[in-house]
């Protein structure tokens, strides 16, 4: 079996918009320009899925095989099941909310009390390639960063913060802070964009937290887990991954996401959707510091592979040929170049499923393609 898929698209406000988009060039270029009717418009996501969300479709050819006799149906219905993990790719233009996806045993409570909310009953461990500089919040300072960093708006919103970080950790500041009273939060976001107008950003968290009042021009919690969340950055080519339970947020650059097939996201912070700050509190490994960036496993000159929880994404680039042993039903996505799956043409833009139950052979030149399978 070895299924033509073709993505949907998620539009988003926060999306790169227009030709600066990688998703819209690779529309282009794609099988499906008609994905991209707008150059103005914002392209956020491309999802390779069976997931309810935003379920991608896969070719099923009438008895000429013409391209004309193409009927696209659901890739679910294509597959008669669903496929084990989501694949994605991202254009980040600015900050996604602060946010956390739930373990096993908190997925299926949080499934079976908000089904709305949380539309599935297991975790999303998630890993995210770079594929351009990449920017992100990742789980917590040490206090004596935060100490150090700290803004004299934070005790606006907390009095006595730097007290509270010194009694109760960061855990009772970040807890402290993101049950702050609105009130307080907009009154200290307020003196906050008034200071860094006038004084100038006195660091890269600044120089974000200036870039982010036009979209919360009367302020968010969300803006002071600049000084309590580590900023970073990843390089192209870079990978991490992002355990349950973990806050993050990215914020700018494009990258390719491998998760479980899961859409559980638990929001307490830069976003006007809805906010579960009681539940992402509770559920919060304080634990976590900067973001895990996993080695790969060569596998032969320009391929690279990843595994990490149930999920491997392998990497392909530049030119060669290799035999890979493969099991399980798997995705091959090409974003440039040229690239043949045994023997089988994959088209840029498109991705193809199969199953495999023997050794598979990929040739690529000048290409970037990217592998999804169960470990």
């Amino acid at each position: 079996m070895v299924l033509r898929i073709r993505p949907t698209v998620d539009r988003r406000s926060w999306g790169i918009r227009g030709a600066r988009s990688r998703i819209y060039q690779l529309l282009k270029e794609s099988p499906f320009p008609e994905l991209a009717p707008d150059d103005n418009e914002p392209f956020a996501e491309l999802w390779y899925s069976t997931h309810p969300r935003s379920p991608a479709y896969a070719a099923k050819y009438q008895d000429s095989a013409s391209p004309e006799d193409v009927l696209w149906v659901p890739l679910n219905e294509a597959l008669r099941g669903e496929l084990p993990y989501l694949l994605k790719l991202l254009s980040v233009r600015t900050a996604l909310s602060i946010q956390a996806h739930p373990d096993s045993t908190r997925a299926r409570i949080l499934n079976a009390r908000d089904p709305k909310n949380y539309p599935d009953p297991f975790p999303k461990p998630e890993c995210g390639f770079a594929l351009t500089r990449l920017e992100l919040l990742h789980g917590f300072r040490s206090p004596e960063e935060i100490a150090r960093l700290a803004p004299p708006e934070l005790s606006l919103i907390v009095p006595g913060a730097l007290s509270v970080l010194r009694e109760s950790g960061v855990r009772g500041l970040f807890e402290s802070v993101s049950r702050a009273p609105e009130s307080a939060v907009q009154s200290a976001s307020k003196a906050l964009y008034e200071r860094i107008r006038t004084s100038g950003a006195s660091s890269p968290e600044e120089e974000w937290i200036a870039i982010l009042e036009d979209e919360y021009p009367d302020g968010d919690v969300g803006l002071f887990s600049f000084y309590i969340m580590n900023l970073e950055q990843l390089e192209a080519g870079e990978l991490i991954y992002i355990a349950p339970n973990v806050p993050h947020a990215y914020l700018r650059g494009e990258l390719i996401e491998l998760m479980a097939p899961s859409d559980n996201v638990v929001r307490a912070g830069l976003t006007p959707r809805f906010r579960d700050v009681e539940t992402l509190l509770e559920m919060t490994d304080y634990s976590a510091g900067l973001a895990n960036r996993l080695a790969p496993e060569p596998l032969s000159p320009g391929v690279q592979r990843f595994p990490f929880a149930d999920l491997s994404l392998t990497v392909f680039s530049g030119s060669g040929a290799c035999t890979l042993p493969l099991k399980g039903v798997v995705t091959a996505l090409l974003l440039s170049g040229s690239a043949k799956l045994n023997s089988r043409k994959i088209e840029p833009g498109e991705a193809i499923v199969f199953s495999a139950h023997e050794p598979c052979t990929m040739s690529w030149e000048s290409a970037e393609v990217f592998l999804a399978a169960t470990a």
